[in-house]
């Protein structure tokens, strides 16, 4: 799956690889169609997938906005959002490819 965020929609994209490519945006999918969610995630996100609930490994995008790190779950249930609140972080971890500075 391919997940976006803007304009504080969460979109998803379910099997992206199978899409038709196209030589431009015209003709592409109509964004507005595919929001799954409506909430703030960050500047960036990365995807994991683990035991954070309980029984089994479920997928989370995780993303900084701030100093609050959001971690938004996508699969095996209703999305649901936290936040926590994150100290310490350099001002890089606001920007767009900051979600691939941590390990």
């Amino acid at each position: 799956n391919y997940y976006s965020w803007g304009g504080f929609k969460l979109r998803k994209i379910s099997k992206v690889q199978n899409l038709k490519a196209y030589a431009s945006r015209r003709g592409i999918l109509d964004s507005r169609k595919n929001a799954i969610a409506k909430l703030k995630v960050g500047a960036d996100m990365a995807a994991i997938n683990a035991n954070l609930e309980g029984p089994g490994a479920k997928t989370y995008l995780v993303g900084l906005r701030g100093q609050t790190a959001n971690i938004v779950r996508v699969s095996g249930g209703p999305v649901k959002q936290w936040s926590l609140r994150a100290k310490g972080l350099d001002k890089a971890c606001n920007q767009w490819g900051s979600a691939w500075s941590f390990k």
